[in-house]
């Protein structure tokens, strides 16, 4: 049986065997790396055991191997290979299929609680990535086990391409996050508790707030590194690039930054009429302003 046929008709009625086979299929090592056996099926039943015991506090391991058993027989019969078969598309449809049940469960646990500790989550949840649905998206933050009880991250060891194991403790964000917590947010109604930012007002009294956002815009903000010569820049969205200019030469003596995390020097162009940038970091707005340095400042 294909993989996509055995997915769609699987009964999935257990959130831990969704998970499971969630995790077996978001690995945190490629292909490569099973390829030159250096992430083995050893590995990932480890990696797999320690991330439900996190999200399912009363499983022992007993319960785990019994649960390893049942799904490692059920893709042996329908000839899926654990390692080679199940991968990032299949971690789409298993989320896919089963989204609403995730959703429920993750959601329900954070409801238990105390405001402390839904704080915590609700900023991990504002500060995380856009775009997770793509591509896998390491996490180097604290408290990562915490998020892990939640099924907002996973934990395992990295292997690379070439075979060498670059961290034991890697720990990266499910494919579904970026799809998950606006979903998450709305429903515990936690979109109100924000981390302290300070704000940046852009807007002189002849400018309007684009329409196209509700959210605060933050002035990007253009670091000059060197000089070169006294004339006066612009700042201007190429058809691929973002890039402050002289007379249409890149100039490669400044570095811009977000001005609301500070970190980031790699934005998404959001709306390219508007100049409306959306920093990758922390998936906040800004907007380049003016044409000369003081504008930037």
């Amino acid at each position: 049986m294909e993989l996509k046929e055995f997915l769609y008709k699987r009964n999935f009625e257990d959130i831990k065997e969704i998970f499971l086979l969630y995790n077996i299929s978001h690995k945190p090592s490629g292909i490569t790396a099973i390829r030159k056996n250096a992430y083995t099926l050893n590995d990932l039943k480890f990696d797999c055991r320690e991330n439900l015991k996190l999200i399912f506090s009363n499983l022992s391991n007993r319960d785990f191997n019994n649960l390893w058993n049942k799904i490692s027989n059920e893709l042996l019969e329908n000839r899926i290979s654990v390692l080679n078969d199940l991968g990032l598309n299949a971690a789409k449809l298993i989320y896919r299929i089963n989204k609403k049940t995730m959703l429920d469960f993750i959601i329900n646990k954070i409801s238990k609680l105390n405001k402390k500790a839904k704080n915590l989550l609700t900023l991990f949840l504002k500060d995380g990535p856009e775009n997770t649905k793509d591509y896998t998206v390491e996490y180097k933050g604290k408290r990562s086990d915490f998020y892990v009880k939640f099924g907002l991250l996973y934990r395992g060891s990295y292997c690379d391409s070439n075979g060498v194991l670059v961290k034991n403790d890697y720990y990266y964000y499910p494919l579904y996050f970026s799809n998950l917590r606006l979903s998450a947010l709305e429903k515990l109604n936690l979109g109100k508790i924000q981390k302290e930012k300070k704000k940046i007002n852009l807007f002189t009294k002849t400018s309007k707030r684009p329409s196209s956002t509700k959210q605060e815009i933050y002035k990007l903000k253009v670091i000059e590194i060197g000089k070169k010569g006294k004339k006066k820049f612009k700042f201007g969205i190429s058809k691929f690039n973002v890039g402050a200019q002289f007379g249409g030469d890149e100039q490669k003596t400044l570095k811009i930054i977000c001005g609301s995390c500070g970190k980031s020097d790699k934005f998404i162009i959001e709306d390219k009429e508007k100049n409306l940038l959306r920093c990758v970091k922390c998936g906040e707005l800004n907007q380049p302003m003016g044409r000369e340095k003081k504008y930037f400042k």
